[in-house]
């Protein structure tokens, strides 16, 4: 009876345990695919690692080169400011200065812009007059082109708001910075009488000096000459220009016609 009752008890014993002849085979399968899921993870993290190096560099240079442009303009914008706003009564001009609102990650937020007209006080761009917001913008916009300098210009009526008094200093502040063909061609010239003495190249040099003029560079915070085309009706504004171009109707021919007068001619 009690080798009947052990026989008993060890089957039930063997009964629970339920051995599985795969498990070998299976805990073999399993070590495999965690190695597998090891190696991608592995993996994985040293592209997340590559990824962000990555990105702190593109974030890196795009804060440098956001800052440059931004160091740039935030000394050039003064200047432009007060040689637009400068006159005999108020010769230091007005100020204009250019704010942050993140420094820490500047290109995600925005940029403040103040100006304070002379012998005013300090007040949102909003609550500015028109006259006062176009001088504003006209010297924000001759601040970038002393950063990446553009050929020429097209200013449309931009002195609408502008008493005569400011349409005077725009007029001059234009006449100040514009590049006539005339001084181009006469440095082009001098250029190609190198170029025949030289006899080194049949590439122009007129067109390497134009080229090189009118590439894109990083210029200090002084003005970088360019030319502008001004549509105005102010005769204050364009009677300072160099040549003027009318647009008239011809009655007789039904369409438009083309003047032009080149008031260099007539300076005293």
């Amino acid at each position: 009876q009690k080798y009947i009752a052990d026989v008993a008890r060890l089957t039930a014993e063997i009964d629970a345990l339920n051995p599985n002849p795969h498990a070998r085979e299976r805990l073999e399968s399993a070590r495999a695919r965690l190695h597998e899921i090891e190696v991608e993870h592995n993996a994985a993290r040293q592209e997340a690692r590559e990824s962000k190096s990555t990105f702190q560099a593109v974030r890196k240079r795009r804060h440098d080169v956001f800052m440059r442009c931004y160091n740039h303009l935030a000394t050039a914008i003064d200047h432009a400011y007060k040689a637009l706003t400068q006159s005999p009564l108020f010769p230091l001009g007005g100020t204009a200065y250019l704010a942050l609102e993140d420094p820490e990650s500047p290109y995600l937020a925005g940029v403040k812009y103040h100006a304070m007209p002379p012998l005013k006080r300090f007040r949102d761009m909003d609550q500015l007059s028109g006259g006062e917001k176009t001088v504003a913008a006209l010297a924000l916009l001759f601040s970038l082109q002393t950063f990446r300098p553009a050929p020429f210009f097209v200013l449309d009526e931009v002195d609408a708001a502008l008493d005569l008094a400011n349409v005077a200093k725009l007029a001059n502040f234009l006449r100040e910075n514009a590049r006539s063909y005339e001084d181009e061609d006469v440095e082009a010239d001098q250029a190609d009488e190198v170029a025949d003495e030289a006899m080194t190249s049949h590439y122009s040099l007129r067109q390497s000096a134009r080229i090189k003029r009118n590439a894109p560079e990083e210029a200090s915070t002084g003005g970088s000459a360019s030319q502008f085309i001004v549509i105005s009706l102010k005769q204050a504004l364009f009677e300072r220009a160099q040549s003027l171009v009318g647009i008239y109707r011809d009655q007789a021919q039904n369409s438009s016609q083309v003047l032009t007068l080149d008031l260099d001619q007539f300076a005293s």
